[in-house]
Order: structure tokens, then sequence, then C-alpha cells
């Protein structure tokens, strides 16, 4: 009966740390699933603006570039994945209020419970964010720019719907 029980404790004492060494790796390997590829992202949206493979693979430099500084702003202003994942479920919350611009990002962040170096961090963030996308419009040709979604280029100034741009005021010469 010992040798069975002794068999049994040294079984039991190989296995369970080879299933913690399993569990660890998994870890590792989700571990950064939880960020978004951003690069695939903008794929998606561009889906419809034929890209050309020279277009695609600088637009994934970009992207790395970008995700890079913002992994650095996002390190030393020391917000977590724990205080981002809290600041989107507010945000969600937030847009209700009918607030918007810098008094929703205020409210956001206050709620949030971040710090005035950690909203700055995420101002810096969104102006990364912001460049990347100008940065990928520039990569495009006229005809492609056109075939932007509007959500792509919503707040980069760098696109105006043909309607819009039709009903928009004209510069008259003296106004000027």
């Amino acid at each position: 009966m010992s040798k069975v029980l002794l068999s049994a404790c040294l079984f039991v004492a190989m296995v369970v740390p080879s299933i913690a060494d399993e569990k660890q790796e998994a870890k590792k390997k989700n571990a950064g699933k939880g960020q978004r590829d951003g690069s695939a992202q903008v794929l998606a949206q561009l889906k419809d603006v034929e890209l050309t493979d020279e277009q695609v693979a600088k637009i994934k430099e970009l992207n790395k570039a970008a995700n890079e500084k913002m992994a650095a702003v996002r390190e030393k202003a020391g917000i977590t994945p724990e205080l981002t994942k809290k600041r989107m479920e507010i945000q969600k919350k937030a847009r209700e209020s009918g607030k918007t611009g810098k008094e929703l990002a205020e409210l956001i962040n206050r709620e949030a419970g971040y710090n005035e170096g950690q909203a700055k961090a995420v101002a810096e963030m969104n102006t990364i964010r912001t460049s990347f996308r100008k940065s990928v419009v520039a990569l495009l040709s006229k005809e492609q720019q056109e075939k932007l979604p509007e959500a792509f280029s919503r707040g980069l100034g760098a696109k105006q719907s043909p309607k819009k741009a039709k009903d928009a005021p004209k510069k008259k010469k003296d106004q000027e």
C-alpha cells in the first residue's frame, strides 16, 4: 500500500510542474493579444482602397513604430492594461452624457482615476495615433484617398465628403 501511495505522490510531483509550465507558456503567448494590432485594423478599414503590396508593408512599418512610441508613453506614465480597460468601459458610458471633446476627455480621465501625467499621456498617444493615420493617408494616391471611408479620415482634415465640399462656403478674395 505504501508503495502505491509513494508512486502516486511521485507521479503528481512530476505532472503538476509540467502543467504549470504549460499554463505559463500559454499566458506568455496570449500576453500581447489584449492589445490590438493597429495595422490589421487599418488594413481592414482600407480594404476598398486597393492598397499595393508596398503600401501594405509601409503601413505595417508605420504601425510598428507608432505602437512602440505609444508603449513607451504608456509605460512612462504607468498606464497598466487594467487602467486602460477601466478607462475604455467608462468611455463607453460617458459618451452617453452628451459631452464632447476636451470636456468628455476630462470626465473620462477623472472617472477612470487617471492622474494629470496619465491624462497627458493619453493625449500624447492620441497625437501619435492621428500622426500615424495622416502618414497612412499620405501614402495613398488621390484616387485611393477618394475611396477612404469617412470614419478613417474623420479628424484628420485630409478629406471632405463631396457633399460637404460642395456646400462649404467659398472664400472671397475681398474678404482676405
